[in-house]
């Protein structure tokens, strides 16, 4: 035993809370926005299971790496390009997203710093020469100075 898995292991929230009678007791604070084809127990497991998922305590994403979502494999052709389709949301009108970081393979590869509340693009790299996969950290902040942030699943890429 190496720690290997034969399937990936997707993150989920919580708001890990043990003082929930507590007035200012975050519970609840973390969210899971999840990607289901209806509304029922079995798409929600689904959609957790494939990993079509991402974990908040505010703002809403979405990421596609050549079409394919979030806990799927992109198959990167051999142009070694990578199309990674980007859709944000800081979820409140007295919000903005301050940051968007692209993660490839455990490095920031990109960072975005729109500075509006909704921030939808497409990022090429065209650069991609091994497997490995691409995940979005989200930073939005309200007018407060509140910071709320959002993490995704990967998507994972195959290079022939």
């Amino acid at each position: 035993m190496h720690g290997a898995v034969d399937a990936p292991i997707f993150a989920v929230a919580n708001s890990d809370a043990h003082n929930t009678g507590d007035p200012d007791s975050k519970v609840g604070a973390a969210k899971n926005g999840l990607y289901v084809t209806e509304l029922t127990a079995d798409a929600v497991y689904d959609a957790i299971k494939a990993g079509r998922s991402f974990a908040t305590t505010g703002p809403s994403l979405a990421m596609e790496v050549n079409g394919r979502p979030m806990g799927d494999t992109a198959s990167i052709s051999n142009d070694g390009v990578a199309q990674i389709k980007l859709s944000v949301d800081a979820e409140s009108e007295t919000s903005v997203i301050v940051k968007i970081d692209v993660i490839k393979n455990g490095e920031v590869w990109r960072t975005i710093e729109p500075m509006t509340r909704v921030y939808e693009d497409t990022a090429v790299d065209d650069a991609v020469n091994e497997d490995g996969y691409y995940r979005l950290e989200v930073t939005s902040q309200d007018a407060a100075g509140n910071l709320s942030f959002a993490w995704s699943n990967p998507v994972f890429v195959e290079v022939p």
